[in-house]
Parts: C-alpha cells; structure tokens; sequence
C-alpha cells in the first residue's frame, strides 16, 4: 500500500518531506480517532517494487489529485449517485474496491439513469484542517505505476492516519496507513 514518489508527508521536525526521505527519525503529524493531532516517529518505512495497477483520485473543482496503489484505503464518507444520504460516521474504504464497486457499477447505472456524462463518485475525503470536504472526484485506474523506479511508498504511525499531498500541491489530505 502505497504512494508514488512525488508524494509529502507532513512532519513537525522538517516541514512537508517527499515520502521517499521520510526517515524513522522524523516527527510524523498524525491524526488521533478524536480528531487531535501529535507528532510521533514512524513505526515503519515501506518502499516496495510496484508495477500493478493504480488509481488517480481527482477532485473536479480544483484539479487536486493524489496516486495511490490498489492496496490504499481512503478516509471518509463515499456516496454516488444523486438520491444518496450524505452522512455518518468517518469510514475507511479500500480504492480498489471502492472503483470496481461503484465507478464499475452503480455509478454506471446511476449515469445512465440520471443522464450523467461520465461515470462520477461523490467522496467526502477528510482533508488537513480536519474538516470534510464534499466534492465530485473521479477515479481513474491507471494500469501500472506511472513511478519512473516503479516504486511505492508509505509510512506506518501509530493512530494510522497521516497527512500527505502531492509535491507542490497547497491541499493535504489524512490518509491511512498501513497495518
């Protein structure tokens, strides 16, 4: 489970830090289940050889995106369609499913029964300022790693939530790690 490389992890001791030089020695930002944060040190450093299939999540408004491998899970509230209820608690959901499921099927089927263009999920991800962030992102499977070493990579923190985003991007999102 993991990121390309022009991916940053937010850490307390050197700012926003490309996650392929996060060290065990870097105080990682994490968010607690109550919504509080602290910074503590990795538990684990994953990178990993990766060629298989991945998925680009887009936010339509402002174009934000962050590439994960079929093994990532997002953080947050997932609808599709239009008559759906927006609410609950936040849940964490795994990419792959989460495309086949809806952006293969039921969005399909909603797409065709609302007139829609193109097959769109509505996500709620959880974002840096720990509020939620409702908007149409589309989630495009990418057929292998676009890494130019192929590699993926990740942290482990305690609570399992960190805070990345794209090199350069001014929007971070909190994202589970792996167990």
């Amino acid at each position: 489970m993991g990121f390309t490389s022009d991916h940053e992890v937010l850490t307390e001791n050197r700012g926003w830090v490309p996650i392929a030089e996060i060290s065990l020695a870097d105080l990682v930002i994490q968010r607690e289940e109550d919504g509080t944060k602290n910074a503590v040190h990795p538990t684990k450093i994953i990178q990993q050889n990766y060629d298989g299939p991945m998925y680009e999540i887009e936010h339509r408004d402002d174009g934000r995106t962050i590439i994960v491998d079929a093994n990532h899970f997002l953080l947050g509230h997932i609808q599709y369609g239009i008559n759906n209820d927006y609410g609950g608690p936040v849940k964490v959901f795994p990419v792959e499913k989460v495309y086949n499921y809806y952006v293969e099927n039921d969005v399909k089927a909603e797409k065709d029964k609302w007139g829609f263009e193109d097959a769109t999920i509505i996500i709620t991800l959880t974002v840096s300022d720990g509020y939620d962030v409702v908007g149409l992102y589309d989630i495009n499977k990418l057929e292998s790693n676009p890494d130019p070493q192929k590699m993926v990579y990740s942290i482990c923190v305690p609570s399992s939530v960190f805070l990345v985003r794209r090199t350069d991007s001014p929007s971070a999102y909190w994202t589970c790690s792996p167990k």
